[in-house]
């Protein structure tokens, strides 16, 4: 089991990108609500939208301490396992 900080390169970029990609969505959303040529529905969608993108942001930080800790644990793990 060789698991190195290398291993975790790919967790790291998809979150990062995941988080450039929603703080550009709630930019233009955000934008896009403040428009005042939009109709009503359009208004109340792209606020729906506005909400279920914050609602998943508030998870970004469990998901990357869940991300650390299995990170420290394998290599607490390698470090007794030698």
């Amino acid at each position: 089991m060789a698991v190195n900080l290398n291993s975790i390169f790919g967790a790291v970029v998809t979150l990062s990108v995941t988080v450039m990609v929603l703080g550009i969505a709630l930019t233009i959303l955000g934008k896009l609500g403040s428009t005042s040529g939009i109709g009503n529905s359009a208004s109340a969608a792209v606020n729906s939208s506005i909400t279920q993108l914050d609602d998943f942001v508030e998870w970004i930080g469990i998901i990357v301490i869940a991300i650390a800790g299995g990170v420290v644990f394998t290599l607490v793990l390698q470090a007794f396992q030698n």
